[in-house]
């Protein structure tokens, strides 16, 4: 008897955080085509289905893994200093 259970852990999240990322930028891409579609009042049945239940999303998720990714790294090391000159060198050069 097969007993295979579906689990997902935290440890996923960070597994896959770069194919999850990418497909939430593709998300924000397509709803962001829609918006411009929808002024011009030119949706598509598929389209309005994408607008009304999907919309945004991608957002929330993006900004919910950008959290998490820096909740693991907060926890990694207790030194915050040490995390904001991590942040710091990586936000200046740009």
């Amino acid at each position: 008897m097969n007993t295979n259970k579906f689990t997902i852990s935290w440890g996923d999240f960070s597994r896959y955080r770069s194919s999850m990322f990418g497909l939430l930028i593709i998300g924000i891409m397509v709803f962001h085509y829609f918006e411009h579609i929808r002024s011009a009042h030119l949706l598509l049945k598929s389209e309005q289905f994408w607008d009304y239940y999907i919309s945004s999303t991608g957002v929330d998720f993006l900004l919910f893994l950008s959290g998490m990714g820096l909740f693991y790294s907060l926890t990694k090391n207790d030194d915050i200093c040490q995390f904001y000159k991590k942040r710091l060198v990586r936000i200046l050069p740009a």
